[in-house]
């Protein structure tokens, strides 16, 4: 039987802690209305009753443990009905076990008794996514990057606090056959944060999804999705002679110039020039479109 229950559900930065508590019942004490709260300016959980007046000379000694596992409690003493418990490591399932005692004059005038049960469920905000602290979640920036019309470069970034035991399990599903052949699917399974994919087939679609994994059987339920169309033999073509210029002013803030040869049968047929450019250690791409009709480009903004 619960003779009180009650939800919390609190943020802090991104992290989100809802508490569960539940008090056993028990015959009727004057320590009353046993119940916890989360501070977010704090990050503590804070435990708090009621107590009737008067409650001059009254002292109450708290009692907690994390988990059931721990045999051992921990004590503190204060004169006020509350007490902040300021645990350094939580994580999302724990349970936090409280009982309160009052004495006065060294005399005990209320024994253990009522025990609140606070369950933990910490969340955290994994690139927009709020998901459980403990939750495996795919990795950030999934992207596909076309290098001839048979091969793309796969890349990604594994966001903060992944454990250093990550794998990733890479899905690649052909969704056409244009060409007459039979789908193609393949599984890989790395632990770096690219890898390039080749032998795929010009003019066809295909799907890539990519899964965080720490075992074959712990796998992330969730997915990161890619979807490309190869460029044809003939839509593909490299330029060349690629010239970098720069001008940076003293801010360190500067514009790039661009310019490329395309092979002379191609010049009048392109529509427009795709640059795509990232800052060295960023892993955040920009992309700007340019118009077909000059192979020329210019970047604005840079840093130095």
């Amino acid at each position: 039987m619960l003779s009180s229950t009650g939800l919390f559900c609190l943020s802090h930065s991104l992290l989100l802690l809802f508490i569960a508590c539940f008090a056993d019942s028990v015959p009727v004490s004057n320590i009353r209305n046993l119940h916890a709260r989360f501070d977010e300016a704090s990050g503590s959980i804070f435990v708090e009753w009621q107590f009737p007046n008067p409650t001059n000379g009254v002292h109450f000694t708290v009692r907690y443990r994390l988990g059931r596992e721990d045999p051992t409690w921990k004590y503190a003493r204060t004169s006020q009905p509350q007490l902040r418990i300021n645990l350094p490591e939580y994580k999302n399932g724990n349970e936090l076990f409280v009982q309160v005692q009052a004495e006065r004059g060294g005399q005990i005038i209320e024994d253990w008794g009522q025990e609140l049960i606070v369950t933990i469920n910490k969340k955290v905000s994994i690139g927009g996514v709020v998901v459980d602290d403990d939750e495996l979640v795919p990795p950030l920036d999934f992207t596909a990057h076309v290098l001839s019309p048979s091969s793309v470069k796969l890349e990604w970034r594994p966001h903060t606090g992944a454990s250093p035991e990550l794998f990733y399990i890479v899905n690649v599903k052909q969704l056409t056959s244009d060409s007459g052949t039979a789908l193609h699917r393949q599984q890989i399974k790395t632990s770096a944060n690219s890898f390039t994919l080749g032998k795929l087939i010009a003019g066809e679609k295909y799907e890539m999804t990519i899964r965080s994994a720490l075992s074959p059987t712990k796998v992330s339920s969730t997915a990161a999705i890619v979807e490309i169309h190869m460029p044809r033999e003939t839509d593909y073509f490299e330029i060349g002679n690629l010239i970098i210029s720069s001008h940076f002013q003293s801010n360190g803030r500067g514009i790039v110039n661009l310019t490329w040869e395309v092979p002379p049968n191609m010049e009048h047929q392109v529509v427009s020039y795709d640059v795509q450019y990232v800052e060295a250690g960023s892993g955040n791409w920009q992309k700007v479109v340019f118009h077909g009709t000059k192979p020329t480009a210019v970047l604005h903004n840079l840093k130095r």
